[in-house]
């Protein structure tokens, strides 16, 4: 659906460019739009396949719709995907990259990008597993950003079957690493939300995640007065409203100072 000239307008894209096989499609999308690099505007939509496939409908003003099995694309076997993927765009040593996070069946979450003409892959999990034998449910939540030395990051959010909130976290001059941001200090469910911003002249990342009592909580990660970056959980959200369901969050500033967090 979209709002163009005054009115509403909507297409079946699955009608117009479906699938081998027969396959449809499960859970939700996650879609983005963005400019790249010939200054064409791109419509991008990732989508899960009954046949656990991930799928890309990307529209471009030059060529319109086109539809790619991105699994397929990338060799990827002997994964399931499911639930919803989280997708987003970003520039990278001077390119257009698109990024995309989604869970197996299996626990694994893998992320997909597409760079230089083609797609890649990598299991998140496998490269860098939690403890024990963890693995990760719902759906996760990822964004890049730059920090304040001007180092970019990839940062995905995923609740683990031990009910704890976990962070992997990329820069371009280290790679990968992990960290259990909740701890102890809730059992978490269902899909996080989670952002970066700035405030004060400072990076700060923001995750929300229910708990399995209805209780929404805040994971934060900033700057104490030395300059040193922290985790630090806030519970008092939602005190006496039971939840259901996955939040969605949105941190916003109109002058680079007030931030205002907005989560529902």
């Amino acid at each position: 659906f979209w709002f163009q000239y005054g009115g509403w307008h909507t297409a079946d894209l699955w009608a117009q460019n479906q699938p081998a096989g027969g396959v449809t499609f499960t859970g939700s999308p996650s879609a983005f739009s963005f400019v790249d690099n010939a200054n064409v505007v791109h419509h991008s939509a990732f989508v899960i396949g009954t046949n656990g496939h991930l799928y890309n409908y990307a529209w471009s003003s030059s060529v319109g719709w086109s539809l790619t099995d991105v699994s397929a694309a990338v060799g990827l076997t002997g994964a399931t995907l499911t639930n919803v993927p989280s997708a987003h765009s970003l520039i990278q040593t001077g390119a257009l990259v698109q990024d995309v996070f989604v869970n197996a069946t299996n626990g694994h979450l893998y992320e997909f990008w597409f760079q230089s003409g083609g797609w890649h892959y990598g299991d998140r999990w496998s490269a860098n597993p939690p403890p024990g034998t963890v693995t990760f449910t719902s759906s996760p939540s990822g964004f890049s950003y730059t920090d304040n030395g001007g180092i970019l990051h990839h940062s995905v959010f995923v609740i683990g079957t031990d009910q704890h909130l976990y962070n992997y976290d990329w820069r371009i001059n280290g790679g990968w690493s992990l960290t259990d941001v909740s701890g102890s200090s809730a059992a978490l469910t269902a899909s996080p939300s989670g952002a970066a911003f700035t405030q004060s002249n400072s990076l700060v990342e923001d995750v929300f995640a229910r708990d399995t009592s209805g209780k929404i909580w805040e994971y934060y990660y900033q700057a104490d007065g030395s300059g040193t970056y922290h985790w630090y959980a806030n519970g008092s959200l939602t005190a006496s409203v039971g939840a259901t369901g996955s939040p969605s969050a949105a941190s916003y500033s109109f002058d680079g100072q007030n931030v205002r967090h907005s989560v529902f």
